[in-house]
């Protein structure tokens, strides 16, 4: 099943950008834009939606040309790899403000939700040697049992919800 943008926008629209401009106001900054930058990413066994800067955007367009993941090193490839933070079964995880060295990020196993705001990654690659970047927001949906693909956006949708919440708004 292809990546659906349009549920993807329509969730963005109704929870970001007609959210109250009272809630607005404790939103992170890169959400603060009129119309908010967002690159979507489906990966085998999740979907990542990241707001970025003109400049992240710009990164990661020259990542996928190159046929490489948009965020290297923030994802292990397997749960046997190692990783900073292993994530399974877990929902509504908020992961603020970590910089994460030369390790994956994260291995995620199934059905977790995970918010990343604020991460820097720095890692050592064999196609680019070091490469460092900063998510500044990202909504993780790892699927699984509970969490699949004719869901998932449910459960996006409850996310950005919850951290809307958890940053302040209602």
């Amino acid at each position: 099943m292809p990546l659906d943008t349009q549920k993807i926008e329509k969730i963005i629209h109704d929870r970001i950008i007609i959210a109250p401009e009272e809630t607005k106001g404790n939103f992170p900054d890169v959400l603060k834009k009129e119309q908010p930058l967002w690159i979507a990413y489906d990966a085998e066994s999740y979907l990542l939606l990241a707001f970025v800067t003109n400049e992240d955007l710009a990164r990661v367009r020259e990542l996928r040309s190159r046929s490489l993941a948009p965020f290297p090193g923030l994802i292990s490839p397997d749960e046997t790899t190692g990783a900073a933070v292993k994530v399974s079964n877990s929902r509504n995880l908020i992961l603020k403000a970590n910089t994460v060295i030369n390790a994956y990020s994260l291995s995620i196993g199934v059905d977790s939700t995970i918010i990343l705001q604020d991460h820097t990654q720095r890692i050592n690659t064999q196609e680019m040697g070091v490469y460092e970047y900063v998510i500044n927001l990202a909504f993780i949906i790892a699927r699984g049992s509970e969490i699949n693909l004719a869901n998932q956006y449910d459960y996006l949708d409850g996310l950005i919800v919850y951290a809307i919440n958890a940053w302040g708004g209602n």
